[in-house]
Formats: C-alpha cells, structure tokens, sequence
C-alpha cells in the first residue's frame, strides 16, 4: 500500500515545477467547501482511501484515516454502495454522478448527490478514484 502511495504521489511531482503546483492544489482541495476524497487502488484491486479535506471530515464524522477501506468507518450496507461506484469508475474508465445514502455527522441518513472519477498514472492505468458529494435531506 505504501509503495502505491508513493507511486502516486511522485508521479505528481515529475513535471518542472510540480512541488509548487502540488502544495497549491493540496490546498485548494482541503478548502474546497465540498466533502471530497481521493481513493487508491491497491495491488490486490481494493480501492482505499488515500485523502480527504476538511469538509468531509466535518460532514461526515469521520477522522482522516489514510489507507483505510470503507468498510473500516463505514456499515457494511453504505461500504458495499460505495465500492460498487468506486468499482464501475475503474471498470469504464470514465467519471459517474453518484447518489449514495450515508449518515451525516449527526448520524442521520441523507443522500449524497456527487461525482467519482479515476485517476490515471502516467502509463494510463487508472490508480484511483476522487470524488466530491453534496449532503441533501431525504425525503
């Protein structure tokens, strides 16, 4: 897992520049009022979580844990929705709107209307899967 993580983070820092171009998209995805995350894949194909900024962390509850899965925090009901998205951006390759049911902070279930994408390596594999939610009531 660490070697992935790794991987995935200097394939960032390659191009001239990129460790100024890193910090300030570091940032601009910690503030962004949003809950997001980037996820990992692993060598054995589980996806885990590699980053979360601070609006997911406040709406949801959730401590930042790096390379946990989702059914680490999650229930088993919630972790299996997520992964069954988190699996079909991996499978087609291609970004997906999502409407997930989850509890907020409060521990209320509320529909998170978002999007996942994958990440690519520089040889075109996809290594991760990014994300970002909006937390609507129920009806």
């Amino acid at each position: 897992m660490r070697e992935l993580i790794e991987q995935f983070s200097n394939a960032a820092r390659r191009s001239a520049g990129a460790e100024q171009l890193v910090g300030t998209l570091a940032q601009f995805f910690d503030f962004l009022p949003l809950p997001a995350w980037i996820k990992v894949v692993d060598l054995n194909g589980h996806v885990r979580m590699f980053r979360t900024n601070f609006e997911y962390q406040k709406q949801t509850g959730l401590t930042y844990e790096p390379g946990h899965k989702d059914e680490d925090q999650w229930s088993s009901e919630v972790a299996e929705d997520f992964d069954l998205n988190d699996q079909a951006v991996i499978r087609t390759r291609l970004p997906i709107e999502t409407r997930e049911i989850a509890p907020d902070a409060s521990g209320k279930d509320v529909l998170w209307a978002g999007a996942k994408w994958p990440i690519f390596s520089p040889e075109g594999d996809v290594v991760g899967v990014a994300g970002f939610a909006i937390a609507e009531p129920l009806a």
